[in-house]
């Protein structure tokens, strides 16, 4: 089955995201560099590091994970204590 891209909210209304990164430690350092799995993934290794909503435009999710990157690695906002997103970042968007 193909993940949607696109999902159903009217034009211009808000969306809530959550940003979760593997949680500190030897432990999950091997987490932070794995190549993604479904197998591999384990949600208890992620911690929620922030939480926002964020002005749905375009009702793409492609369009809204491209605005997120670029917003938490050029200029985060002053409250985000999280490390720059990458690979191992799982953001979740409803």
């Amino acid at each position: 089955m193909a993940t949607p891209t696109t999902f159903n909210q009217n034009t211009n209304s808000e969306i809530s995201y959550s940003i979760y990164q593997v949680k500190n430690g030897d432990k999950y350092r091997d987490s932070r560099f794995a190549e993604y799995s479904d197998n591999y993934f384990k949600f208890e290794n992620y911690k929620k590091v922030y939480d926002n909503t964020l002005v749905n435009k375009d009702k793409n999710y492609i369009s809204i994970l491209n605005t997120l990157y670029e917003k938490f690695n050029t200029v985060p906002p002053k409250n985000y204590r999280g490390r720059s997103l990458s690979l191992c970042v799982k953001i979740d968007v409803a």
